[in-house]
Parts: structure tokens; C-alpha cells; sequence
């Protein structure tokens, strides 16, 4: 059986947010999405959603941009791609729960130079060039043609734009 999760990564410009793990958490001390385990009967959206709010309190204004899916062994990760205008980023502020210590809205040249601190779903999609490529190209608003699926250690990612 397949364990389903869901994030949401805000994108404002080239900087993502990231959120760092508790000591007292799975992956302490590694930076992450905020999301989690998709409940029974709940969608991937909602998910998402729920664990977002969960995590920091009121997400940001946002719209939709697109997604990314990252297959590991017995896993699979929806992440729910949405963009963050400037002036939103830079007055909002997490109100973290006990699963985080600190948040962060990181460029992606940190994620790139520090790889080996982001979650192992964030360093699949940010660290492969191709990955990367991709979901730059729908940072910058060009949305995929088609949907491949890329091949990254341990781990297999899609990106997909909005419809």
C-alpha cells in the first residue's frame, strides 16, 4: 500500500518556503514543505490544507501555479506548486507549531548550496538539475508541455502546470 502525503510550497520570486524541523520530529533539524500525511477519505488538496494551517497558522495569499509529484518506495508525495506575491511575503509571518523551529523564505541558490539540510522530497525536486529546470520553468510561468516523469536518487518527480 501506498502512503499518500501532500505540501504546499510557496513560491515568491526564486525563493522558497521552508520550514525546519524540531528536534522532537522525524527528519529533525532538515528544512521542509509544510504538509503531511493525507488523512482517509480526505483529497490531496485538502490534505495540503489542513496540514499547512496545522504547521504555521494562516498561510499567505497565494494562487495556484502548479504540482509536483515525487514517487519514493511505498510513498507518494502531491505538492501543490503556488505563488506568493512580494509585498504578501514580506509582511506574513508563521506561527509555527511544535513540529518546526523556525521558518524561512530561502532562494534557491541556498537550497542548491545546502542540499544536504532540505527533506529528502525538497533536495528530489531542487538538487537533479532536470528537476530543477522544471520546476523553474513553471516558477517563471511557463508551464510543462507534458508530463515526464524524471528519475532522481531515490526518488521519481513530475512536475505539472496548472490547467
Amino acid at each position: 500500500m501506498v502512503r499518500r502525503s501532500a505540501g504546499i510550497l510557496f513560491v515568491s520570486g526564486t525563493r522558497l518556503l521552508l520550514l525546519k524541523r524540531a528536534s522532537c520530529s522525524n527528519n529533525a533539524g532538515l528544512w521542509g514543505l509544510p504538509g503531511g500525511r493525507v488523512e482517509e477519505g480526505e483529497s490531496e488538496w485538502l490534505g495540503a490544507l489542513r496540514e499547512t494551517r496545522e504547521e504555521v497558522g494562516a498561510p499567505p495569499l497565494c494562487r495556484p501555479i502548479g504540482e509536483i509529484v515525487v514517487r519514493r518506495p511505498k510513498r507518494l508525495y502531491r505538492i501543490f506548486v503556488v505563488r506568493v506575491p512580494r509585498s504578501e511575503r514580506l509582511l506574513w509571518r508563521a506561527s509555527l507549531n511544535e513540529e518546526h523551529d523556525e521558518f524561512r523564505w530561502a532562494k534557491l541558490s541556498w537550497c542548491l548550496k545546502y542540499s544536504d539540510q532540505l527533506h529528502p522530497v525538497v533536495a528530489a525536486v531542487v538538487n537533479p538539475r532536470r528537476a530543477r529546470k522544471r520546476l523553474l520553468s513553471l516558477i517563471e510561468g511557463e508551464a510543462p508541455t507534458e508530463a515526464v516523469w524524471l528519475k532522481v536518487p531515490k526518488a521519481r518527480v513530475q512536475v505539472l502546470g496548472c490547467v
